[in-house]
């Protein structure tokens, strides 16, 4: 695992502007000491009916706000805010620093976007109106093979076979991979689940590897923080339970994974 997301999308909170985003790193400046500037996110929104095309255009009278990192010391562990988004991540960097499992990053989560609704309170502003909650997992699998070059695909993957295709095809080298599945209440659908391999190379020593991301994303059931940790717990499960279904038996050996 080398970097895990959870984020809360909400109603635009307009009145959060760029010197309220100064005053609220003081609520989180002594364990985020670090600060840095991003382009905002985009709302990306999960939706299962089609809609007829919408043309014309949008004038914006204001720059649009940035999104804000505050990151601890080291940058393993980071709070995004901007006026719809509030993310908390945990990533490994270039260290041998051990994930610290689903549970605690849930309560990082909870003391986290709690501190933020305590400051919108203060302010006078509205509070978090979650529109969408999104997991993100994103692992990196060693992709050595035993003749130095990279393994193919479907020794990873179950819902790869192309380097397998009848048909004299020359030598393989590299796939990559999307998937989206359905996340369903009985017969409601709530949700996706996203799963993208990509072919990447380790920095340190360009050896070969897959990175593979899981993304659970949906609406909420109440638009409070509840329902949005409720989505997340979901979403957990569908991505443990992804994982272990798309990824191969030889992989389970070598990771002495349990099913």
């Amino acid at each position: 695992m080398v970097e895990v997301a959870c984020s809360v999308e909400f109603e635009p909170i307009e009145g959060l502007h760029a010197g309220l985003l100064g005053l609220l790193w003081e609520e989180y400046r002594d364990r985020y000491p670090r600060v840095e500037e991003q382009a905002p996110l985009s709302a990306i929104r999960e939706q299962f009916a089609e809609a007829p095309p919408r043309f014309g255009f949008t004038m914006q009278g204001t720059f649009p706000m940035p999104r804000v990192w505050f990151l601890t010391e080291d940058g393993q562990r980071l709070v995004q805010v901007q006026r719809d988004h509030f993310i908390v991540n945990w990533r490994k960097l270039d260290t041998g620093a051990v994930y610290p499992r689903y549970p605690v990053l849930r309560g990082t989560l909870i003391e986290e976007i709690g501190l933020f609704q305590q400051f919108l309170e203060k302010e006078g502003l509205i509070p978090v109106r979650a529109v969408q909650t999104e997991l993100t997992y994103v692992n990196h699998i060693d992709a050595r093979d035993a003749n130095g070059g990279r393994k193919s695909l479907s020794r990873i993957v179950r819902i790869w076979a192309g380097d397998k295709a009848a048909g004299k095809l020359p030598p393989f080298e590299e796939a990559s991979v999307q998937a989206h599945y359905v996340m369903r209440d009985e017969e409601k659908p709530i949700g996706r689940l996203h799963i993208t391999i990509e072919p990447q190379r380790y920095v340190k020593d360009n050896t070969p590897l897959y990175a593979l991301t899981l993304v659970a994303r949906g609406v909420p059931r109440t638009s409070d923080v509840d329902g949005a940790l409720a989505f997340l717990d979901r979403g957990h499960e569908a991505i443990v339970e992804g994982f272990t279904a798309i990824t191969t038996d030889e992989m389970h050996a070598s990771w002495e994974r349990k099913r």
